[in-house]
């Protein structure tokens, strides 16, 4: 138990060194700072609390903004980062996807449009339309309008025997994965 709090300590003092290196960085090219905590493991962070706050009341504090994005759901009823954008599935429910965009929330979806492939200019999904930006333009998701799918252009793994034709082609089947083509309704 000693073993694993020390550690945790050692964890959460890296977590604020680089957090005060990142708004000094910001501050000295006159720009706020904005921390993204998690790329992919969709770890609930305001369950982690040092000294009974969590990370992000913590980072608040430094005048640091934290965003995310997140493939489940319920993170959005207690999530006290700034910022959070729910991530398409092909299993994700329509009725919540529809709920998060006309709550203001933000939609990201990938498009099998490839690297340099043209984004759609909207979405339908359950047959309403929704306008799609440029996600890829910048990363700062909480800069972006409010109720709106981020487009994101899917890039295919640069990886010895990627199939990509026969990935976008199982990619057109709804019900599997992430990656949406243009022109399909949710």
């Amino acid at each position: 138990m000693r073993i694993g709090t020390q550690y945790q300590e050692i964890n959460n003092n890296h977590l604020f060194d680089e957090a005060r290196k990142i708004k000094q960085r910001a501050e000295r090219k006159g720009f706020g700072a904005a921390i993204r905590l998690d790329g992919t493991t969709d770890l609930l962070w305001n369950r982690i609390t040092i000294n009974g706050r969590t990370i992000h009341a913590h980072l608040k504090d430094m005048g640091i903004y934290t965003y995310d994005y997140t493939k489940n759901p319920s993170k959005f009823r207690d999530y006290e980062g700034d910022s959070l954008t729910l991530s398409y599935y092909a299993k994700l429910n329509r009725e919540v996807i529809l709920e998060t965009l006309k709550s203001g929330g933000n939609l990201a979806i990938a498009y099998a449009v490839g690297r340099n492939g043209e984004l759609p200019t909207y979405q339908v999904i359950n047959g309403e339309k929704f306008r799609v930006i440029d996600g890829d333009i910048s990363d700062l998701r909480f800069l972006d309008d409010k109720g709106v799918i981020v487009g994101l252009r899917f890039k295919t793994p640069k990886v010895r025997g990627f199939n990509k034709e026969q990935f976008f082609k199982n990619s057109a089947k709804l019900d599997r994965g992430f990656v949406v083509p243009v022109g399909v309704e949710l």
